[in-house]
């Protein structure tokens, strides 16, 4: 008797295993389903411009929610960002109880790029992580560019320029603040292959001049359904307002379709304008 329970109890220890395992890899498995078919419904909604199922189905670190809708109505504008085809071609674990994907996607201009996105649990819902790759920003203490240049658009600069911006910005997403923002209109970086971008800028702190503005400046290719693309990153702390300050960033490669990328670091409202220069000074 008392050996027909042990075998009993043993029976029941693998059985007990072997339903456990298998409960485990169906809900690994129904887990992976439901990543996918969010990432399918973002990737079609991008297929047919769909704006609204975009932000349903995306967490985009890059800038608030309530800045997602104006951004991407921007950013579909362009034909590199237009979807027209996409794949998916096999998964993967993210080790996080989320799902890599790797997809072959396809766009308007005839470029394509093969892209691996992780999808991810955020509350209790499945979302494609969109999120820009950390970079590290040269310091504007060893990228002195000579001494402040006169007021903005009163001295005119041998090399030529290619792109502006003017924000306002709260770093507060109460106040449609934090994050990155872009200019409007696009460029190509390094057109002149001198892998020298410089920046004519003017920038302040609202609590000048006992607080310091602190600012990180990116040329980028700015993306809707991919991380942008950085062709070069600098910081700027410090007040420079009535006479713009010259910063140089620097990179290498051409690249199409550019903007200034713009984030406040110091947590308050930050000022800022200037122009951009392919080359040197």
């Amino acid at each position: 008797m008392k050996k027909s329970l042990l075998a009993l109890s043993a029976i029941a220890t693998i059985a007990s295993s072997g339903f456990g395992t298998a409960f485990a890899a169906t809900t690994t498995s129904n887990n992976e389903e439901a990543a996918k078919n969010t990432l399918q419904n973002y990737l079609t909604a991008a297929e047919a411009g769909d704006i609204n199922q975009l932000i349903a189905s995306v967490n985009d670190t890059r800038m608030p929610q309530s800045r997602l809708g104006a951004d991407y109505q921007q950013t579909l504008s362009l034909p590199s960002n237009q979807l027209v085809q996409y794949k998916i071609t096999g998964s993967n674990s993210d080790n996080s109880g989320g799902f890599f994907f790797n997809t072959n996607l396809k766009f308007k201009d005839g470029h394509t790029v093969d892209y691996a996105y992780d999808v991810v649990q955020d509350n209790n819902s499945w979302k494609v992580l969109i999120e820009n790759a950390p970079v590290t920003p040269q310091s504007s203490a060893f990228n002195t560019a000579g001494a402040a240049a006169p007021q903005l658009s009163v001295s005119p600069m041998s090399a030529p320029q290619i792109g502006t911006w003017n924000w306002s910005v709260a770093n507060d997403p109460a106040h449609g603040g934090g994050g990155w923002f872009y200019s409007n209109a696009t460029f190509t970086a390094n057109a002149s292959g001198t892998n020298i971008q410089t920046l004519n800028l003017q920038q302040r702190s609202e609590y000048m001049p006992n607080v310091s503005a602190d600012i990180t400046y990116e040329i980028a290719q700015h993306h809707t359904i991919l991380p942008d693309t950085v062709w070069g990153t600098i910081d700027v702390a410090g007040n420079y307002w009535g006479s713009g300050v010259l910063r140089y960033i620097y990179g290498s490669g051409t690249l199409s379709n550019c903007q200034v990328a713009f984030r406040v670091n110091d947590g308050i409202t930050d000022d800022s304008f200037g122009e951009v220069y392919d080359g040197q000074r």
